[in-house]
This record gives C-alpha cells, structure tokens and sequence, in this order.
C-alpha cells in the first residue's frame, strides 16, 4: 500500500492490518518466508518537519514454514512494537551527506510516497531470528521427531569424517 505525504493529515494517519488485505499478506510472507495464518495489527503515520516520516503501532504475525535445521513444518508467532523513520530520499542535486550512527536505521522513502508493505516487511523481519529451528522458544513443530540436520541423520553415528580419522589414533596422557 503506497501513501502520498499528501494524504496525510496534519495530526496523522491511522491503518488498519488484517490478514484478508493482499498487501499485508505479501509483505508477511516476503518477510518471514512462510505461509501467514494471522496478522494484525495497526499503524500511525506522522509527517514531520524536514519531511521526515514517523511510523509507530504494532504488527502481530503467525506464520507456517520449514525450519532452518531438518526442514519439517513449524508454527511460530512474531509481535512487538513499530517504530521506524523515514527520510526523503536526495534528489538530484542534493549534495551526499555523512549519516550520523543515529540515522543509519532510518528508511528511505522517494516522491512523496511511503510504501506501508515495505514498512511491515522491514519490522516483521527485525522480529525474526536469524534462525528458526524447531527447537527455539515458541516454535511449534508440526511433525514429530527430533530436529537434526538430514546431512546429519543420514550418516550412521559410528562413521568418521575421513578427514578427521588421523585424530582416532592419538592418546592423551592422563593427567598425574
């Protein structure tokens, strides 16, 4: 959903997110790289002097996809509170700027327009852990089983890397 500074009015504006909006469901599955069940939530747009976009509210998620160790399917859930600045992008012959380390986190918006699936696909995957795997806190594995590689449930516990087998041969001294 793309939102002209122009539509904004001077004390705000609020949106709205559900699940059954095509824009809400693409920017969650972009983000989290699954298949959303359930999204909610909603936003507040201000309009800043400097032309700097301020977006706060909160976006809730529940998403299905394989994890990231053995591939089975999980269910896991991604919630927390929205707050990112978006700064106009430089025209042309604007002069290039150093950003400070405060404004390395800002998000870039261009002619005028805020693109809002972008601003929800940006906080959903900040929620996300850089890896998802069966066995992390809130993670629900929807088939049974341990969660172990498939590299390594296919090799036979006994079996040694053949790099490695020089290191079967050598003894430690016990210590005494």
């Amino acid at each position: 959903m793309r939102l002209s500074l122009d539509d904004i009015p001077n004390d705000g504006k609020d949106v709205e997110l559900d699940l059954a909006q095509d824009w809400v469901r693409a920017a969650g599955e972009t983000a989290l790289e699954g298949r959303l069940i359930e999204a909610r939530g909603g936003l507040h747009i201000d309009v800043r002097d400097g032309g700097d976009v301020m977006v706060t509210g909160s976006v809730a998620a529940r998403c299905a996809r394989a994890c990231d160790r053995c591939g089975r399917d999980v269910e896991f859930a991604v919630d927390g509170p929205l707050e990112l600045i978006y700064v106009p992008a430089l025209q042309d012959g604007d002069e290039a700027q150093e950003l400070a380390s405060s404004e390395l986190d800002h998000g870039i918006y261009e002619d005028g327009v805020v693109d809002l699936a972008i601003v929800v696909q940006e906080h959903l995957a900040l929620q996300l852990s850089a890896r998802l795997t069966c066995d992390d806190e809130g993670v629900i594995a929807l088939e049974e089983g341990d969660c172990i590689s498939p590299a390594a449930a296919a090799l036979p516990a006994e079996t040694v890397d053949p790099r490695f087998a020089i290191l079967q041969s050598l003894k430690l001294d016990e210590p005494g």
